[in-house]
């Protein structure tokens, strides 16, 4: 039985002809996306964005099902297709020759091969069978923001397969037998004028100059009436042309030929492209991304590439080099705008500005320019239709200044920049662009200093460029200050950049600053979320999650998570594993300026108390999963009340402490060296638990003797006892006997001044054992024989053992 999918129109599969029923509008929204993208994944993000306009929290389990009936729908079809489930989405295996989207992309590529070859007739016949196909307006049926962008996609690449048809058929003496089809299709697109000048040229080549004229001023009265628009330079120069005589009859076939043609002329000349750099280095495996991105997409469609990324990244860098890497493939041309976004100095540019710009580039005089955002974008997309063009839109502020700029045109490819993630643009493929290799950091480094200088001190050099965090703005304005200096080695650059406050005066010069670039970044964010990241400069450790920013700034996870979510959308966090999220170096230093520019230091202490009662409260909850209730003890009796990142068991509250040690080490660190002596020590005595797991190893030694410190400089002997005694521990896993009795002793002599016979004879047994395990059986009876005396007295006196 014959299977066809249908796309191409009112959106069905036909079994042996007759419709199949395939459930409801859900599941028949779901093939149409997979049969869009047949034999590529398609993530589920994706799936629901198309699917639901505003998703239930059951959704993963809706499209779970939803997939399910899909795949009893296909194999009662018995043909060969099938879904298959991977990490990233859901991929709809399927013979493309079931699919009727497939034989129009590929007869419409064999006919410009055709005609490549000189062989119109061919061209002819493969593009007509590849336009038979079609039976409507694509995806008819199917509803949806997403659905109808592609639809729309669609149906203009059958507008400009048309077109294309037309002129092959009127370069081959068919002019009259097209005139009625093109007159049905103006009369659906009245503003549509490269379809219009069409049937102007079929007109005049059959002979009807007056019908021709009479379209054109059709064409005017709607351009006018609908947009407030003149018609475009194509349709004045055939109305002119037919006008003064210069396009007749007898020379309109080879206008019709020539049209094209001087078109093309007049648009190569339109290169705006920036200079490409010189020096353009690493970036290969993006530039590999890139091309093969638009390489393998089909010319009848409208290619977008966003690539975003933190300021001073290189991003504009990129897309200029790769957009001269492919310009021979958009020989119509190649224009750049730059929104200002993020410039320094400069308001962003409007949509309306950016179109007037646009608009002069592609030809249009200004006194044609229409006023009003709607009209300009309207006036360029018409001038990009039939086109190869390139667009190149840098340096946006989000989505919305992007959208009004974009063409509609099959065939065009745009590549936009942005700070931040685009993900509201329909249609894009992404790229997030992140900082150099190590090895790309060393090389753009070593291209300008000089290699021979670079080669003499290569350490240094890898040393320099992971302190300007592998970012090329820093490395460039490092190295370029470096080469400047001959008197310099690279270590004394290294020597001078190694120092936050220092590296930020030194990285800029001229009106090259990299902290400026950065701060830009800030320029629109929520007040809220500008806070967050300045606060966020505060924290001690690697990563940040809800639960600790919402403690440092003081307000809810739920609020805590949003603003996280946004500075990762705008490339001032960075994120390796879900809900982490951290500062690159350079990133921080810029933040830490504008905390010191805002906040009080009163404000910064505060934000930091909070930041640390959190970690004490957290450490302890953890940490309570690990042992008995007997044993527990608590240490956050004067801390206020925390939401602290649950853990519903010890094998959660394990893995917890794994992905936050080191952020309570780092606490633990910044406390003590900042006066908070209280927290140093008692977050290193509430990790105790997770520090026996894992048998005192790591940073143990280093944190109980930095906790012994702090204890004492807090005043808390029963404190200070417990770190002693957590040191004797950790000496004593070490096999350091000697060192571990040391401490033992020093814990007893704080628990016996402060007359703590439970605790006295703990350490004694303690230290009984210790003994025992020297084979110095004397010391260790003697030890012994007082805990036991101790443990004795305590049970003749219950009341004296309870109230110490």
């Amino acid at each position: 039985m014959n299977v066809e999918f249908c796309l191409l129109g009112p959106f069905e599969v036909l079994q042996s002809g007759q419709p199949v029923r395939l459930g409801g509008a859900r599941q028949r929204k779901l093939l149409a996306i997979l049969l869009l993208d047949a034999n590529r994944v398609v993530p589920v993000d994706q799936l629901v964005d198309t699917l639901w306009h505003d998703p239930p929290s059951s959704v993963r389990q809706q499209i779970h099902n939803s997939v399910g009936g899909l795949r009893r729908t296909l194999a009662d079809l018995a043909c060969d297709a099938h879904i298959t489930r991977s990490d990233a989405g859901y991929r709809l295996d399927v013979a493309e020759e079931l699919i009727d989207l497939h034989h129009f992309r590929e007869g419409s590529r064999a006919a410009r091969d055709a005609e490549a070859r000189g062989d119109l007739p061919a061209a002819i016949k493969l593009l007509s069978s590849a336009l038979s196909v079609w039976r409507g307006e694509a995806l008819g049926g199917l509803d949806g923001l997403t659905v109808e962008t592609v639809a729309a996609r669609l149906n203009e690449s059958r507008l400009a397969a048309v077109e294309q048809l037309a002129s092959y058929r009127m370069r081959e003496g068919e002019s009259g037998s097209i005139i009625a089809e093109l007159t049905q299709l103006v009369r659906q697109h009245p503003l549509r004028e490269s379809l219009r000048a069409s049937l102007m040229r079929a007109l005049l080549l059959s002979g009807r100059p007056a019908d021709a004229l009479t379209v054109y001023e059709e064409g005017r009265r709607a351009l006018a009436n609908e947009l407030g628009l003149d018609p475009g330079a194509e349709l004045r120069e055939l109305q002119l042309g037919i006008l003064n005589g210069t396009i007749t009859a007898t020379t309109g076939r080879a206008d019709a030929t020539k049209t094209k043609t001087s078109r093309h002329d007049e648009r190569s000349s339109r290169f705006y492209l920036p200079h490409d750099s010189n020096d353009f280095s690493g970036r290969s495996a993006e530039l590999n991304e890139l091309a093969e991105k638009v390489l393998r997409t089909e010319p009848t469609t409208l290619v977008i590439s966003a690539i975003d990324g933190m300021g001073g990244v290189g991003k504009t860098t990129l897309a200029v080099h790769f957009a001269h890497q492919v310009a021979e493939q958009f020989p119509d041309g190649q224009y750049f705008v730059d929104l200002h976004g993020y410039s320094a100095g400069v308001e962003p540019l409007t949509a309306e500005q950016a179109l007037e710009q646009l608009l002069r580039d592609s030809g249009v005089p200004p006194e044609l320019i229409p006023s009003g955002t709607e009209a300009r974008g309207a006036l360029w997309r018409s001038q990009l239709v039939g086109t190869r063009s390139l667009v190149l839109i840098d340096n946006a502020v989000d989505a919305a200044q992007v959208r009004p700029v974009l063409p509609g045109s099959a065939g065009v490819l745009v590549v936009v920049t942005s700070r931040r993630r685009l993900s509201a643009l329909d249609g894009t493929v992404p790229m997030s662009l992140d900082v150099l290799t190590p090895e790309e950091a060393a090389s753009m480094f070593a291209n300008v200093i000089g290699e021979q200088r670079a080669d003499k001190e290569p350490e240094a050099v890898a040393e320099a460029v992971r302190l300007c965090g592998y970012l090329p703005l820093a490395i460039r304005i490092a190295a370029a200050r470096l080469r400047d200096r001959g008197s310099w080695t690279v270590a004394d650059l290294v020597s001078r950049i190694r120092d936050h406050t220092y590296r930020a005066r030194f990285l800029q010069v001229e009106n090259r600053n990299v902290m400026a670039v950065l701060k830009l970044s800030h320029r629109y964010l929520p007040p809220l979320q500008s806070k967050v990241f300045r606060l966020l400069s505060l924290h001690p450790g690697t990563e940040y999650d809800a639960w600790s920013t919402a403690a440092l700034v003081g307000i809810t996870v739920e609020h805590a998570e949003s603003c996280l979510d946004e500075l990762f959308d705008f490339n001032l966090l960075k994120q390796n594993s879900p809900g982490q999220f951290h500062f690159h170096d350079l990133v921080r230093d810029c933040a830490i300026q504008l905390l010191d520019e805002t906040e009080s230091a009163p404000e910064q202490r505060a934000a930091s108390q909070r930041l640390l009662d959190y970690y004490l409260a957290a450490s302890e909850k953890w940490c309570h999963a690990l042992f008995t209730a007997s044993a527990r003890r608590t240490f956050t009796d004067n801390v206020p009340p925390q939401e602290v990142r649950p853990a519903a068991s010890a094998a959660d509250a394990t893995a917890v402490l794994g992905q936050e040690f080191p952020n309570l080490t780092a606490a633990a660190r910044f406390a003590a060296d900042n006066g908070w002596h209280g927290h140093a020590w008692r977050l290193v005595c509430t990790m105790e638990p997770y520090l026996r797991l894992n048998n005192y190893g790591g940073q143990s030694y280093e944190l109980y003797a930095a906790a012994a410190e702090a204890a004492n400089k807090d005043g808390d002997s029963f404190g200070e006892s417990l770190c002693w005694s957590g040191l004797a521990s950790v000496c004593r896993e070490r096999g350091d006997r000697e060192e571990s009795i040391r401490h033992f002793g020093s814990a007893l002599k704080l628990v016996r001044e402060a007359g703590d016979d439970q605790r006295e004879a703990s350490l004694l047994i303690h230290l009984g054992l210790m003994y025992l395990d020297q084979d110095n059986y004397v010391a260790a009876e003697e030890h012994f024989r007082m805990g036991h005396a101790l443990i004795a007295h305590d049970d003749e006196h219950p009341d004296h053992a309870s109230n110490a």
